[in-house]
């Protein structure tokens, strides 16, 4: 096979020289006999950069040929058929109160529904919210009390602050799950201090 035979001295003091300038040209593959992807890797191995212009990249300083030309009515006429018309929503678009699973930020997969357009919360949260006929803020954690994101179901839903979550969820804390609710109390006790003294 002519892709496995060894380079010779006078073949790589060409691509040193030639490389830098040019890259792999059609002359360069016809002289060597070797393919595009077999030349490019020779110049990595060796250290060797294309340093000429991008090939396939818009130059800067370039401009369109059509800078400052309106389109004709014609062509206006043929792409009026392609244009995203005023109020439809996309094929996928889902209705309101439509659940889905998405990911969050941390990588889990977690249940969502659609409040309005563009409006997705979290399905737990939701069904917490009306079940007790609360406003929660940010502070306020709703876990799964079995562990499974995937009951959602009003009886497996509980409510911590972030403090209390930290408390239950932390290795560090929850070797003794009986200190927590003193844990809790005390670190309370302690910003109510911290605040008092400010």
């Amino acid at each position: 096979m002519a892709n496995v035979r060894k380079w010779t001295k006078e073949e790589i003091e060409i691509l040193k020289r030639d490389y830098p300038k040019y890259g792999c040209t059609p002359d360069m593959i016809k002289l060597f006999g070797r393919n595009r992807k077999y030349i490019n890797n020779k110049a990595f191995k060796l250290g060797i950069e294309y340093k000429g212009k991008k090939k396939g990249c818009y130059q800067k300083g370039n401009i369109p040929f059509n800078k400052g030309k309106k389109p004709t009515p014609e062509t206006l006429e043929k792409l009026k058929k392609t244009w995203f018309k005023s109020g439809s929503l996309p094929h996928n678009t889902r209705e309101d109160y439509a659940v889905s699973r998405r990911s969050d930020n941390s990588g889990g997969f977690y249940w969502y529904i659609r409040l309005g357009l563009s409006n997705w919360v979290l399905l737990h949260r939701e069904i917490y919210k009306n079940v007790h006929n609360v406003e929660l803020n940010d502070n306020d954690i709703i876990f799964f009390k079995d562990g499974n994101i995937d009951n959602v179901h009003p009886n497996n839903l509980g409510r911590r602050t972030q403090l209390e979550h930290i408390m239950y969820t932390s290795p560090v804390h929850n070797k003794h799950q009986e200190l927590i609710p003193t844990k809790i109390l005390l670190a309370k006790l302690n910003k109510t201090i911290k605040n008092a003294k400010k």
